[in-house]
């Protein structure tokens, strides 16, 4: 297997990023799911707490990993063209 090159490594993080926010968008929309059937699920205030602050907190996480990547591929990028060395 042939290894990563320098070059390759933006796009992979880009890549890696994008995974971890589809991993943290689909905890987010069960969260909501779970805040929106809470009193059909008997949901005690608690667990209401704790349901609406988990979703808050992952709809967080991927909204920060995603304003990020772009913009990291963008100065590597950048910074990898004008480099004086090829």
């Amino acid at each position: 297997m042939p290894a990563i090159g320098a070059q390759q490594w933006p796009t992979l993080m880009v890549i890696y990023g994008a995974g971890a926010v589809a991993v943290q968008l689909t905890f987010a929309l069960l969260y909501a799911h779970t805040y929106r059937l809470r009193r059909p699920l008997g949901l005690d205030a608690r667990e209401v707490v704790l349901t609406h602050g988990g979703c808050w907190r992952r709809c967080s996480m991927w909204r920060w990993r995603l304003s990020r990547s772009p913009w990291r591929l963008v100065a590597r990028t950048r910074r990898s063209r004008d480099s004086p060395i090829a």
